[in-house]
């Protein structure tokens, strides 16, 4: 209907929440439907249809941690054991932390308070995230402005916490790196978030990775395309040679530059520069190993680079059609219950029954059988 139609796969009760902060009024036997053809066909929705996405991202957020609160509550009025909190908090989620589950030793499922901090950093939002969240915060109809004067300072103190700020210099620093990281183009945006993590560069370090990468591309600045063009420079064919030839030299140079920042190995440190999937020390691990390091040094299981596996861009998965890196491939099933082996020695010595005296007469008339498996085949012989 619209440019930027925005879905409300909402609950009820998040639905209503929306429509109240709207200011619409609500029928008392409402239903989900009607509550969403009641907040599509409202002026607000058509004419702000940001500021109805904030209020969204705002009843989800308060259902989550209504949701988290009273499963709190309910773990303290039932007296559930500390050894049962895991397992209901992994049934609870359902299928939404199968891929934690893959790298969770057996001794970590019993342990509800890694789980829930193992999950918690998993959903977390970003610190990109809570920067989008701040720039897009609205004041509510039903707050003051002293109320989303201190909602904007509680998201901008959280984003803060994210990206490990907490001195003048340092915010100076964070504030004029997110302004060059709003001028990148998409695919150097993301290139740079991917590699900044959870931290941040610096305005000087920023611009250095943009410069790599874009030289990296083989993109050359528009400053330095225009630079001989507009200093009015003959346009002979002296001076033709010469701007060539001082492009080259920059061009090589700054390629010089990009091999001179290759990210070190985060198994050998030292002076090795190459991926953690070629590292030699890597592949000698065994696969628990190498989750162990995978996991200590917060990299992503698919790609093995510092990033969460939901924000991978990578679409190599494992020959099993996990996504994970086919070097931490591992099968549980088969450590457990092993088939039994047997193995058939064809030197071992005819076996020769023995005879009871007095019963040899009887015995000379009577036949044995001996029975093997040839090949797969059953083989029997009589004697």
């Amino acid at each position: 209907m619209f440019k930027n139609a925005l879905k409300l796969n909402l609950k009820k009760d998040e639905l209503i929440s929306v429509a109240v902060e709207m200011g619409l009024e609500i029928l008392s036997k409402a239903k989900i439907i009607d509550l969403k053809k009641l907040i599509e066909s409202s002026a607000v929705y058509k004419n702000d249809i940001e500021f109805v996405r904030c209020l969204v991202e705002n009843a989800l957020e308060k259902s989550k941690q209504e949701a988290e609160k009273n499963e709190q509550k309910a773990f303290q009025i039932k007296s559930v054991p500390d050894e049962l909190k895991a397992e209901i908090l992994l049934n609870i989620l359902g299928e939404r932390v199968n891929n934690l589950l893959t790298y969770v030793s057996q001794e970590d499922l019993s342990n509800y308070v890694k789980i829930k901090e193992l999950i918690l950093r998993e959903f977390e939002p970003t610190p990109q995230e809570c920067l989008n969240n701040f720039k897009k915060a609205r004041k509510l109809p039903s707050e003051n402005y002293v109320q989303f004067a201190s909602r904007l300072s509680a998201t901008f103190d959280y984003y803060c916490q994210l990206r490990k700020v907490n001195e003048f210099r340092s915010l100076c620093d964070l504030i004029i790196s997110d302004k060059i990281f709003e001028t990148l183009d998409r695919d150097t945006m993301n290139h740079i978030a991917t590699k900044q993590g959870e931290t941040y560069f610096k305005p000087q370090q920023l611009g250095r990775e943009c410069d790599v990468y874009l030289s990296a591309r083989g993109k050359v600045s528009n400053d330095l395309m225009s630079r001989n063009p507009g200093s009015g420079v003959k346009t002979d064919g002296r001076n033709r040679l010469q701007t060539v030839g001082t492009w080259r030299r920059e061009r090589n140079s700054s390629n010089v530059f990009v091999a001179e920042t290759k990210t070190n190995c985060v198994l050998c440190k030292g002076n090795n520069f190459h991926p953690l999937s070629k590292c030699y020390q890597f592949k000698k691990l065994s696969v628990e190993d190498r989750v162990e390091v995978v996991k200590r040094n917060n990299l992503c299981f698919r790609c093995f680079l510092p990033h969460r596996l939901k924000e991978c861009r990578s679409e190599k998965n494992c020959f099993c059609l996990r996504p994970h890196n086919s070097l931490i491939h591992f099968s549980r099933g088969k450590t457990r219950n092993p088939p039994p082996t047997s193995n058939l020695n064809l030197d071992a010595p005819t076996f020769v029954p023995g005879q009871i005296e007095g019963s040899v007469e009887a015995n000379s008339q009577s036949q044995f059988v001996a029975t093997g498996f040839e090949k797969g085949r059953l083989k029997r012989m009589c004697f």
